[in-house]
Order: C-alpha cells, then sequence, then structure tokens
C-alpha cells in the first residue's frame, strides 16, 4: 500500500488584502486555477520541473495531473548474457509525482515517491505557482492528524519545547483573532505574514499540552496553517522529537498499483478533502466551546 498525502495551500503575501475585500479571495483562486499551465518550467541544480498531463474542471475547479522533474540521469539494468550491470546514460530521467488538486477547497492529494518526497513536491509546486499565478507569494503546510499528534504527545513524560511556525488563516479576521489573540489590524502594521513561536519549559517541568494557548496552536496546524516540533521525554527517560509533517501527516491509503493513477488519485482525494472539511468543522466547535467554557 501507498499514501496519498494532502496539502493545505494558503494564500500569504495578499491576504491582509483578502481580510479587507471579501472577493478577492476567490478572485486569487480564479486566476490562480487559470494559471497552472503545461508549457512553463523551472531550472535550477537538480534538474528541470514543470506540471504535465494537466486535466481541469472549470465547475469544480479541480486540477488533476503530475509534476515532473527530469535532468541528466544514469538506469542500471541487468544483463543476463554478461552477467553484468548496465548503465545507460539518460539527459532526460525523469521521476513524478502525480496529484489532485481542489483549488476551491484549498487541498491538494498527491503520492510522494523514494526519489520525489513531500517535501520536493511541495517546494516545487510553491515555486512553478509564483513564477506564473501573479498571486504573490504561497505557503503549502502538510495537512495534519492532529489526533495522532496528541496522542504522541501524551505517551510523553514531560514536554520541554514545542516550535510552530504558522501562517495568518485564509479564512478571516474573526479566525484571525481566535488563533492568535490579536487583531489582524495590528499585525498587518508589522508587515509579518509567517510567525515562528518557541516556547520553552524549565528542566523540573513540563509545557501544559491542555492549557488554551497550546490549543489553539494544535487546532492552527490541525486547520493547515502551519507545522509543529515537539521535545520531550518519554517513560524511560529517552529523549523524543515529534515531527507534524513527517511523523504525523493526514494521509490515505491507495493501493500500490494506484499510486500513479490520475482517476484513482482523484477519488481518494475527494473522500479526503470530504473528511478533512468535517473533522476541522468539528475541531472548530470542539476547541470553540473549550474556549468559552474557560473565559
Amino acid at each position: 500500500m501507498a499514501d496519498v498525502y494532502f496539502a493545505k495551500f494558503n494564500i500569504n503575501e495578499e491576504i491582509y488584502e483578502v481580510y479587507s475585500d471579501s472577493t478577492l479571495r476567490d478572485k486569487l483562486l480564479l486566476k490562480l486555477y487559470s494559471s497552472l499551465v503545461t508549457n512553463f518550467s523551472i531550472n535550477d541544480k537538480d534538474g528541470t520541473y514543470k506540471f504535465t498531463t494537466l486535466d481541469k474542471n472549470p465547475d469544480t475547479l479541480v486540477i488533476n495531473g503530475r509534476l515532473v522533474k527530469y535532468g541528466p540521469g544514469t538506469h542500471v539494468s541487468y544483463d543476463e548474457n554478461a552477467d553484468d550491470i548496465i548503465e545507460t546514460l539518460d539527459e532526460k530521467k525523469a521521476a513524478y509525482v502525480t496529484f489532485s488538486f481542489d483549488v476551491q477547497n484549498e487541498i491538494i492529494g498527491f503520492v510522494p515517491k523514494r526519489d520525489f518526497g513531500f517535501k520536493q513536491f511541495l517546494q516545487r509546486f510553491k515555486s512553478l505557482v509564483e513564477a506564473t499565478a501573479g498571486i504573490g507569494e504561497v505557503q503549502l503546510f502538510l495537512e495534519t492528524d492532529t489526533e495522532k499528534l496528541e496522542e504522541r504527545i501524551k505517551f510523553l513524560e514531560s514536554v520541554n519545547e514545542i516550535t510552530v511556525r504558522l501562517i495568518p488563516p485564509n479564512d478571516d479576521r474573526e479566525d484571525f483573532k481566535a488563533l492568535f489573540g490579536t487583531d489582524a489590524d495590528d499585525v498587518e502594521d508589522s508587515g509579518a505574514t509567517k510567525f515562528l513561536i518557541r516556547l520553552f519549559a524549565t528542566t523540573k517541568r513540563t509545557l501544559k499540552i491542555s492549557s488554551n494557548y497550546i490549543q489553539k496552536l494544535l487546532k492552527a496546524v490541525g486547520l493547515g496553517y502551519g507545522q509543529m516540533y515537539v521535545l520531550g521525554v518519554n517513560r524511560s527517560g529517552e529523549k523524543v522529537r515529534i515531527r507534524s509533517e513527517q511523523d504525523t501527516p493526514y494521509t490515505k491509503s491507495i493501493l500500490d498499483l494506484n499510486k500513479d493513477s490520475i482517476p484513482e488519485i482523484a477519488e481518494k482525494t475527494r473522500a479526503g478533502i470530504s473528511e478533512l472539511k468535517g473533522l476541522k468543522a468539528r475541531r472548530r466547535v470542539i476547541k470553540n466551546n473549550e474556549g468559552s467554557e474557560k473565559e
């Protein structure tokens, strides 16, 4: 079995303009939808990157296709007659990742490969979008299985450090205030569109995961607006590191024979997005109710 990963696509550079104009988000997403093309590529030290075999649905704003990288490489095979290894040079040796991008819901489903991992896919996807869409800088974060993340944290005897990378939510100013505890206008004046939050406990104490503040950070990560790193100690006294992207991503299983199939990945992505929307809706309600009770 293979896994379909999910990435939350986020408008970042124009986010405060989106807060000020309720129609702008949809306009930017339509611009994004139109900008993904197969006749543009980026070259760097690792090779050439481009979108290929794109299939766009203007009614649903879903784009299915592949992100391919190619460049000089070597194919290795076994020659039975010579009983030896044969190496063949290929100037356009390729690796690719198949994806399905629901632009309206801002979620990408994809199956990473050993030679084209999730970090490389997210970075190349981001670079291609920023070079062609004209919507400013964007950010992509893997969707996190926050239930699994919290379960992993609960097994720790103590939590010594939490680091969170966050961006402003794509929804509205109210979401911003709920997650960050301050008005978007105040932060906009600073020019900040990315945030790095680091929490430390003393050696004799532990960070309280159930606290309202840390629960807000978990909520932001669970909604697709960031990633979390946790450092703690387990019951055996060993240091444990938990990274949301590597250790607790939200995934859907897919048969190996279907991991490159555009229709199969599109269907798995559709099902995953439906489930994610339900999980996020419940997460908003639960956390908001908990916050109200504490207040």
